[in-house]
């Protein structure tokens, strides 16, 4: 097996071993290569249509018949973000990032959920507050901003801007509102440009970048155009920074997997994907609130076994695709599903990563309806750098079909497992796996940095996790939960994508003022429930 390494468009040589499979993989960093050519099939992937409920500028792109916005006119729309422990001006920064204006008349701010998301990794609160100011100025962010609209499975959030912070007397803030595009038409080769406050010194200029679109990456779920890959690499400081097209019309934001201001950015979510949380704010009022799910987080581990605490390393959930765009420096999936035909002779997927450092040991261990394959599994020191998009195929050693059934495919990194996904062969998922069962539920007000019960729960307690053990959840697609307290409904979760595997543990919970009363969490998967757990706290 040969594993090929892609670098702004040129091609890496990468050793693997234990396995007969040809690769791609696009990492952040490496040495160049003869690249791999191969004829592409006479198809196409589908673009991603914006829905008509938002006015939108004409297509992304250069179009000549549109006015170019100046650098030094985009960068007005262009603010600051800061998630900050405590409410003074001397705040501590927990996380910070940028944004862009999608509407002054009602103040809303478009930025990367992960730089606000309400909880860290153990389920507490991350931070007081959200601060937001010009890119450009002195002095800390003047206003107070709340989170009023948010999809945290595409990383989109929407702020609203609030009143001046306490001991800011004459804030200085008039920025200009985004143009948005309608970035169906986006194709690689497209010119960007990336704005940014890459520091917290809001006395350094923006940070520009120009870039462009190297392809495009899936969510799994049927989206062949959800991420738009970048052939550069930019600081990880510039999430939620807009990215513009030519002309100057907004087609995304920087996003990572996880925030990590010490890893690249490489990846953009297309505006496409924003449009609803952007309506939804503009009509959720000056009141609205978002309430995020509370949850287990998939990045840190896929398949829900113990994370290394805080070593950085984020894997998305691999996905799955029955056909691939192969070309000279690029390689696209597309027709993403997780269910194909029988007698099919390879199976595409791919997945992210993020923070994996060098000389760590990588594997991609492959399941047959349970049973490991080690002739197809396979192990390799990483080279790549801190990001990278592993692009694959799954074919046997010889002339024959991949055989029908359930398979799962395993990434471990460093010894611990990071990620899972199934695939279904020429069966139908119901036929080859078991109903999920969900079991041994605990409670707790925190999770370990292993995804397991933490800190005691008491009565003064602002959040409720509920941890339980499943099993058999290898074609699960979406979780919910509904919390009652006291015998009356408390809360109910929207659905979120199931990235736990087949086994394991995860947790699931809800903010509370406190945590006295009678519990009840109940368990669905794809709204069907799997279990219940219940807990008495006075």
């Amino acid at each position: 097996m040969r594993r090929f390494a892609l670098l702004l468009l040129l091609a890496v040589a990468f050793g693997a071993t234990a396995c007969s499979r040809a690769a791609d993989l696009i990492p952040g960093e490496g040495g160049p290569a003869a690249p791999k050519t191969v004829t592409p099939p006479p198809v196409s992937a589908p673009p991603l249509l914006v829905p008509s409920t938002l006015r939108l500028a004409g297509a992304a792109g250069a179009d000549p018949n549109r006015p170019v916005i100046a650098d030094v006119e985009l960068a007005r729309s262009v603010v600051q973000v800061q998630a900050l422990d405590g409410a003074g001006l001397n705040a501590k920064v927990v996380r910070g990032g940028s944004g862009v204006v999608v509407d002054k008349a009602q103040g809303l701010i478009l930025t990367s959920y992960c730089i606000v998301a309400p909880f860290k990794a153990d389920g507490t609160r991350a931070y007081a507050m959200i601060a937001v100011g010009a890119a450009s100025g002195t002095g800390p962010p003047e206003y107070q901003a709340t989170l009023v609209a948010a999809s945290p499975e595409f990383d989109f959030a929407v702020l609203r801007l609030g009143q001046p912070r306490e001991g800011i007397t004459n804030p200085q803030f008039d920025p200009i509102e985004a143009v948005l595009a309608d970035t169906s038409s986006l194709k690689r080769g497209d010119r960007l440009r990336l704005f940014a406050q890459a520091s917290n010194d809001r006395a350094q200029a923006i940070q520009t970048t120009s870039t462009s679109i190297a392809g495009f990456r899936g969510d799994g779920a049927g989206e062949a155009r959800a991420w738009l890959k970048l052939d550069g690499r930019v600081p990880g400081t510039v999430v939620g920074g807009p990215a513009f097209d030519q002309s100057g019309s907004l087609i995304g934001i920087a996003s990572q997997l996880a925030y990590d201001p010490n890893a690249p950015v490489a990846q953009i979510r297309p505006l496409s994907r924003a449009i609803d949380v952007i309506n939804a704010a503009r009509q959720g009022g000056a009141d609205a609130r978002f309430t995020p799910p509370l949850a287990h987080p998939a990045v840190l581990s896929g398949a829900g076994t113990a994370a290394a605490a805080g070593d950085g390393v984020a894997i998305s959930r691999p996905a799955f695709a029955a056909n691939v765009l192969e070309g000279q420096g690029y390689r696209d999936l597309f027709d993403y599903t997780n269910s194909f035909p029988g007698d099919k002779g390879e199976l595409q997927y791919e997945f992210a990563t993020q923070g994996i450092p060098q000389g760590a040991a990588v594997q991609e261990r492959w399941y047959l309806n349970g049973v490991q394959q080690d002739s197809l599994s396979s192990s390799y020191t990483w080279n790549s750098g801190s990001f990278a998009i592993v692009s694959d195929r799954l074919a046997t050693p010889n002339a024959r079909n991949i055989p029908n059934g359930a398979w799962t495919l395993e990434v471990w990194v460093a010894g611990v497992l990071r990620a899972s996904s199934t695939a279904f062969v020429g069966v139908n998922p119901q036929d080859v796996t078991r109903k999920p069962a969900v079991e041994t539920f605990r409670f707790a007000s925190s999770a370990s940095p292993e995804q397991l019960p933490g800190g005691a729960l008491t009565g003064s307690s602002t959040q409720v996790l509920a941890f339980f053990d499943y099993r058999q959840a290898a074609a699960v697609q979406r979780v919910r939960w509904v919390v009652l307290r006291n015998g009356q409904t408390y809360y109910q979760s929207a659905a979120v994508p199931w990235a736990g595997g087949d086994h394991g543990t995860w947790w699931v919970g809800v903010p509370v003022d406190n945590a006295r009363g009678s519990w009840e969490v109940q368990v669905y998967f794809d709204d069907i429930i799997v279990g219940t757990g219940k807990l008495q706290l006075s």
